[in-house]
């Protein structure tokens, strides 16, 4: 009996061990051939394979630089291996021509002109508005400045009524410089009933945020009180008694920011966006959402249509901010707004408001100018500074200082591609392109007005600024929010048959709001482009890069939930917020190459040298490749689907050769055809 119980014992005891071994056994071969498996998955591209010789296990590619565009997003990198966009331009090129013919929006954004080199020409303009030989801004200028935006007679020493409600004075604050740190408003129309949106948006009034140590309140009061005494010259002197004020009011400031903070969503609060109409948003006392929406949005008829839904998205926060708005004096909000829109302006400012720089949200390794033009440009109106250039003639060929430089070579072989580009373009006399381009690119800027030719008043120009930046600035933005720029002649120098050519000013993309006009001529030039090289594709394969983000209309590029979910979990968003593509944008692009122009910040940031001439530093083409992120726009996207719906006689006037190669160029998007009127149908009904 015993012997059986032994012998029992004996065959469990063999065969656990015997599947322990079979266990390891197979979690060895399965941890084996997982590597090779996944390399099979990621890489399963043609060209990518292409590339590296099988049976050399030194250059089998990285897995990350097969992998699509989407799934390296969500993958988790690390800065030591290429960076983002590095390897989402490369994937682009090599494979653009089987992008073309899977999406339609790639095929698309080469039909809407030459965005690129625009915007990469736009980018070298605007660094010399904001980095040329103008004295920086002094206090009475500041002054003047913050009275221009409402801010009359601040700080407030007592409380006295005021010119405009607080809402009002945040709808100004956020329209002309994107300041108030509550809520962001989205500009997208083709949601169907989702005409705004009020979006949360990470908020740089948390005091750790602020780089204030928590424990530390009493410095950050004192640090507001310096701010709020700045105008007032009050530092140095303290005669006139307004010091003890300043302290109050600045416990004030503080006071109100740690109530917003305990405003920001917890777990206590039931998630979930909702539609809420224009009548139904939560107001109080010294608050109204709707004036501030009609302000920020330039639109008084918001106000009469109550009906106007919205989706908000934490409705129990903006309640909770409205409750703790509305309970607060207008007094402290005056003096609150006047600080944060100091604290954003901090860049810019004299040397006094150094101490300020800390407290703004951008990083201190660019010139602290040329970070606070990028900031303010950032929110301007999408199509105030739509199209101009400042090429100047004879500038076509560009030899970097260090060929290696992945920066200067982007930058450079974009500046190729887009000089390729405009000079393949039919103009009547050759050698006539870059200067006539050049020429009528500038007069964007200068003249400004209604979309009428016959009705062009004379606008401001940004560069050069007599009065600073910041005066200029706030110049070009009273004018019409609409205000395009068209010039007053028609003859462009081009071949008459294209007069609808992009550098046209008289059929300007946005002289109809419902049609945005393309070149045959430009599309025909971009076609016959080599554009597998990377180099000479860089320019548009950043146009594809932007087309093929999230921000598009679903069923234009057909994303997946799935794919959108996995892109907001990374961005702390969900997939209804406006405000990710902007957000995915900031994670892409600028952040990207901040690291690749000031990877070495101790040492001189070198120069692309134009004919043996300092050009172009690293800093300029940060603000280029910035400049070249504003392409994508929500307006464009609205106008491109109308013009698909448009008769084609009433988009372009070409000869038939010429429209033949139009068609050739245009493809309708997947599951629809071409009809008779050459015109693709809507994609969804």
């Amino acid at each position: 009996m015993v012997l059986k119980r032994y012998r029992s014992a004996l065959v469990i005891a063999v065969i656990g061990a015997m599947s322990c071994i079979g266990m390891v056994l197979f979690s060895l071969a399965v941890a084996h051939q997982k590597p090779l498996s996944r390399t099979a998955v990621l890489c399963n591209s043609t060209s990518c394979q292409g590339r590296y010789p099988k049976g050399s296990k030194s250059d089998m590619p990285d897995t990350t630089a097969c992998r699509s565009f989407y799934d390296f997003v969500c993958s988790k990198h690390n800065h030591g291996r290429p960076l983002l966009h590095q390897q989402a331009m490369l994937m682009l090129a090599s494979q653009v021509n089987a992008s073309l013919s899977s999406f339609p929006a790639l095929s698309e954004t080469l039909l809407r002109g030459s965005c690129p080199g625009h915007y990469a020409l736009l980018g070298v303009d605007l660094h010399r508005a904001c980095m040329g030989p103008t004295a920086g801004a002094d206090w009475p200028q500041m002054d003047r400045l913050l009275q221009r935006l409402g801010l009359s007679g601040w700080p407030l020493a007592r409380a006295r009524p005021l010119d405009r409600s607080p809402s009002d004075l945040a709808g100004m604050l956020d329209l002309r410089l994107g300041v108030f740190p509550i809520v962001r408003l989205s500009l997208r129309w083709y949601y169907g009933r989702v005409t705004m949106q009020l979006d949360r948006t990470p908020v740089p009034l948390r005091l750790h945020q602020l780089s204030v140590p928590l424990k530390d309140i009493g410095s950050y009061v004192r640090t507001v009180e310096r701010a709020l005494s700045l105008l007032q010259n009050s530092t140095h002197n303290n005669e006139n008694g307004a010091k003890p004020y300043w302290g109050a009011a600045a416990a004030a400031i503080v006071e109100l920011e740690q109530a917003l903070e305990k405003a920001q969503p917890r777990d206590a609060f039931v998630y979930g966006a909702r539609m809420i109409a224009l009548s139904d948003l939560p107001r109080s006392r010294q608050w109204n959402w709707a004036e501030y929406l009609a302000i920020v949005r330039d639109d008084s008829t918001l106000l009469s249509l109550a009906n106007r839904t919205l989706l908000v998205h934490e409705p129990e926060q903006l309640a909770f901010a409205t409750e703790t708005l509305g309970n607060t004096s207008a007094a402290v909000l005056f003096n609150y707004l006047g600080y944060r829109a100091l604290v954003h302006l901090a860049p810019l400012l004299p040397a006094d408001a150094n101490f300020l720089l800390p407290l703004a949200p951008w990083a201190d390794t660019l010139p602290s100018r040329l970070a606070g033009c990028l900031r303010l440009l950032a929110h301007l109106h999408p199509t105030t500074f739509r199209f101009f250039a400042a090429l100047e003639p004879g500038q076509t060929e560009y030899v970097p200082q260090k060929p290696g430089d992945s920066a200067e070579v982007l930058f450079i072989s974009a500046q190729r591609a887009t000089t390729t580009v405009v000079e393949t373009l039919p103009w009547r006399e050759k050698g006539l392109g870059l200067r006539r381009a050049r020429a009528l690119l500038q007069a964007r800027m200068v003249r400004g007005g209604v979309t009428s030719p016959e009705h062009c008043p004379r606008g401001h120009s940004l560069y050069p600024a007599k009065d600073g930046f910041l005066e200029a600035l706030l110049k070009v933005q009273s004018a019409k929010p609409n205000a395009y720029w068209v010039l007053d002649s028609p003859d462009d120098g081009l071949d008459s048959r294209h007069q609808d050519e992009p550098f046209s000013m008289n059929a300007d993309y946005f002289a109809d709001r419902n049609v945005v006009y393309v070149s045959p001529a430009l599309s025909l030039a971009l076609k016959e482009r080599p554009l597998g090289d990377v180099q000479a594709a860089a320019p548009l394969v950043e146009a594809l890069l932007r087309s093929v983000l999230p921000g598009e209309p679903n069923e234009l590029i057909r994303t997946p939930l799935s794919k959108l979910r996995c892109l907001a979990r990374r961005l702390g968003t969900t997939p209804f917020d406006s405000h990710m593509p902007d957000l995915l944008r900031e994670f892409l692009q600028p952040s990207a190459l901040l690291q690749m122009t000031t990877r070495a910040n101790a040492s001189p940031l070198p120069a692309v040298l134009t004919r043996g001439k300092q050009e172009l530093t690293k800093p300029q083409m940060l603000f280029v490749h910035w400049a070249m992120t504003l392409c994508d726009s929500p307006d464009l996207q609205k106008r491109f689907r109308r013009y698909k719906l448009m008769p084609t006689k009433q988009r372009i006037d070409v000869t038939l050769a010429n429209h033949a190669a139009f068609q050739e160029a245009f493809r309708c998007p997947s599951g629809t055809a071409m009809h008779r009127s050459n015109a693709c149908p809507p994609l969804t009904a």
